[in-house]
C-alpha cells in the first residue's frame, strides 16, 4: 500500500485511542444518525410507555402502562429508557439511544476481548465488524428491548469464556475478579432485562469455559476452578435479581391482574418443525458475514490459548443456537444473542497465514467501509419508512390529530380513553395523543382496559380497532357486549396507521 496509507494503519493498529475512536464513530452512523427525526413505531411504545410511567409515578419496581399492570419482561429495559430521558427528556432520540449504546457496548466488548485473545493490532477489525454487523442495524436504532440484552448476554459469555483462559491456560489469576463481577453483573442485567431468554448462551458458554481450561497436567484443577468461578459469579448474580423481582411482585396489589407472556409462547409449535429443524443455518446466514469468522477456527484440540479462546467462542455461538433448537425456538430473532458472539473472530481470523494477511486485511477494510455505508443508507430508508404510510410507519401522527380533533369538538378534561387491541398494536398512538393534547391544554388519559366495554362511566373515550385482523366492534356485538348504536352512538374519530384502523367512541350510559 502507499506509504501514507501504511503509516496511518500502523498508527491505528498501535493506538488504543484512534481504535476506540473509529469504533465509537462507525457506531454512531450506523446506529444513531437520524433517530430523532420519526415518531416510536410497532412494539416501541410497549418498551417506552412503561419507562415514562415510572418516571411520573415514582414507582420504579412495579411496570404499568397505561395504567395496567405490565409484567410481560422484567424492568431493566423500562429503567435503562427512564435513565437516559432523565438525561436527555421524554423523546424518541433518548429512548433509543439506549440500543445504541448498547451496540457500542458490543463492539467495543468485541474489540476488548479481541485485544486479550488474539493480536491487539487486529483487534480494531473485530470492534468493527461487530459496530457494523447488518444484524444491528434496525435493533440499534430501535427503543426495543433486543440490542440491551444481547449486549448483557455477550458480556456474560465472553466473561465466562475468559474465566476458562485465565483459570485453565493463564498463569497466575491476573484479571479473574474483574472477570468474575462482569459475568455476575451482566448476568443479573440480562436477567432483568429478559428473564431467561438468554440462558442458552450462558449455558453453552459455561459448558465451553469449562472445556476449555481442560488442558495440561492439572486441567482437572483448572476446570475446578473456572467452575468455581462460574459458581461466585452466579453467587453476585443470584441476590440481584432475587430481590428485584421480590420487590416488584411484592408491590403488586392484591386482586389485580397483569399481563404477562410466558417462556413456552415461543417455544415448541408444530406447525414451525421445519424452521425449527433449520434454525442452526437459518441464524447464522442471518449474522453474516461476521458469522464467516467461525470458518477460521480449527475445530481440534487447541494447541494455544489464542487456539482455545477462539475455538469456545466458535463452540459457544453454535452450541447455544443447538440448545435454542432443541427448546423449540423457531425464530432466528431469539438466538440473536448467540449472533453477538463471533466478532472477536475476526481478529482470529485474520492472524492466520503470513502470505495472506494483507489481501485479507485489505478486503475486510474494503468490507467495513461498505458496511458503514449501508448501515447509513439502511437508517435513512428506516426513518423514511417510520414517517410514511405502511406497516412500519409510526403512529404518532394518527395520535396528534387525534387529540385535535378531541379538542375541536369542545372535549374538556381530565378525560379518560380506553382501549385493548389498539394498545396492544400500536401503543405509540395513544402516546402521541396525550402528549399533544396536554400541549393544547386537554388531559386525556389513556387507559388500557382489557375487558374494552366492562361498565365504564358514561362520557368516556373508549378506541376500538376496525381493521379486518382484530374488529372489536365486531367481536363485541358476536359476543353479545353491544349493541351498535346505543352505548356508541356515534364515531369522533377515525384513524388509520398502516395496516391496523381504529374509532373513537363516547360512551353512552
Amino acid at each position: 500500500p502507499p506509504p501514507m496509507i501504511s503509516r496511518t494503519s500502523n498508527m491505528i493498529a498501535g493506538s488504543k485511542t484512534a481504535q476506540i475512536a473509529l469504533i465509537v464513530i462507525a457506531t454512531l452512523l450506523v446506529c444513531t444518525l437520524g433517530t430523532w427525526r420519526s415518531g416510536f413505531s410497532q412494539s416501541e411504545g410497549h418498551r417506552v410507555v412503561p419507562a415514562w410511567e415510572m418516571m411520573e409515578t415514582g414507582d420504579w419496581l412495579v411496570p404499568r402502562m397505561f395504567g395496567q399492570l405490565y409484567l410481560r419482561k422484567p424492568p431493566g429495559m423500562f429503567w435503562a429508557i427512564a435513565g437516559m430521558s432523565k438525561v436527555l427528556g421524554q423523546t424518541e432520540f433518548a429512548a433509543r439511544s439506549v440500543s445504541g449504546l448498547a451496540c457500542l457496548g458490543m463492539a467495543l466488548g468485541a474489540w476488548w476481548f479481541a485485544r486479550r485473545w488474539f493480536d491487539p493490532r487486529l483487534a480494531i477489525y473485530a470492534g468493527l465488524a461487530q459496530a457494523t454487523l447488518p444484524l444491528t442495524w434496525e435493533m440499534g436504532r430501535s427503543a426495543e428491548i433486543e440490542a440491551l440484552h444481547a449486549a448483557c448476554v455477550q458480556a456474560c459469555a465472553l466473561s465466562t469464556l475468559h474465566l476458562g483462559l485465565v483459570c485453565g491456560r493463564a498463569k497466575g489469576s491476573r484479571g479473574l475478579v474483574a472477570a468474575i463481577v462482569l459475568c455476575g453483573v451482566s448476568l443479573s442485567a440480562a436477567l432483568l432485562v429478559k428473564g431467561p431468554a438468554g440462558a442458552p448462551v450462558m449455558v453453552a458458554a459455561a459448558i465451553a469455559s469449562i472445556v476449555v481450561s481442560r488442558e495440561g497436567k492439572w486441567g482437572w484443577l483448572a476446570s475446578l476452578s473456572t467452575s468455581y468461578a462460574i459458581i461466585a459469579a452466579l453467587i453476585i448474580a443470584a441476590p440481584i435479581v432475587g430481590a428485584v423481582l421480590w420487590l416488584s411482585w411484592r408491590g403488586v396489589p392484591a386482586g389485580e391482574l397483569p399481563i404477562v407472556q410466558g417462556p413456552g409462547e415461543f417455544l415448541w409449535d408444530r406447525t414451525k418443525v421445519l424452521n425449527i429443524a433449520g434454525l442452526v443455518p437459518i441464524a447464522l446466514a442471518t449474522g453474516m458475514p461476521v458469522s464467516l469468522a467461525i470458518l477460521a477456527v480449527r475445530w481440534r484440540r487447541a494447541i494455544t490459548a489464542s487456539d482455545a479462546a477462539a475455538l469456545g467462542l466458535a463452540a459457544t455461538c453454535v452450541g447455544s443456537i443447538v440448545i435454542a433448537m432443541a427448546a423449540g425456538v423457531a425464530n432466528p430473532r431469539y438466538v440473536i444473542p448467540s449472533l453477538m458472539l463471533p466478532a472477536p473472530l475476526v481478529a482470529f481470523a485474520l492472524s492466520g497465514a503470513e502470505p495472506f494477511r494483507r489481501v485479507a486485511r485489505g478486503a475486510c477494510v474494503a468490507l467495513l467501509l461498505g458496511l458503514v455505508a449501508g448501515g447509513i443508507i439502511y437508517g435513512e430508508l428506516s426513518e423514511r419508512a417510520r414517517m410514511g404510510t405502511g406497516d412500519r410507519a409510526s403512529g404518532r401522527d394518527a395520535g396528534q390529530a387525534l387529540a385535535e380533533a378531541l379538542v375541536a369538538q369542545g372535549i374538556t378534561g381530565p378525560i379518560e380513553i380506553h382501549a385493548d387491541g389498539l394498545i396492544e398494536a400500536r401503543p405509540e398512538i395513544l402516546l402521541a395523543a396525550q402528549r399533544h393534547a396536554a400541549a393544547k391544554g386537554l388531559s386525556l388519559i389513556p387507559r388500557w382496559t382489557p375487558a374494552t366495554l366492562r361498565p365504564l362511566p358514561g362520557g368516556t373515550l373508549v378506541a376500538l380497532r376496525r381493521d379486518p385482523e382484530g374488529d372489536e366492534i365486531a367481536r363485541l356485538v358476536k359476543e353479545g357486549h353491544l349493541a351498535v348504536g346505543a352505548e356508541l352512538p356515534a364515531t369522533l374519530f377515525d384513524g388509520k396507521v398502516g395496516r391496523y384502523r381504529f374509532e373513537v367512541f363516547r360512551i353512552v350510559r
